[in-house]
């Protein structure tokens, strides 16, 4: 799983939400703040699931 959000304090909640539940395993592999970098990261890591945020700076969460 990718997570791609303009704000670390958003990423690290939903990382930790994440990694506690019990019931699934996840895997975060990428952290992004931009959708640029989502998109190397979506590339790069070929994750089963990407959380992206609708109104990150330099390409959205919708263009990615």
């Amino acid at each position: 799983m990718v997570i791609a959000d303009d704000h670390a304090l958003v990423r690290s909640a939903l990382k930790e939400i994440l990694l506690s539940l019990e019931t699934v395993s996840v895997e975060i592999v990428g952290e992004a703040e931009n959708g640029l970098e989502a998109i190397a990261l979506a590339k790069s890591e070929a994750p089963d699931l990407l959380t992206l945020d609708a109104g990150m700076p330099l390409c959205s969460g919708v263009e990615v």
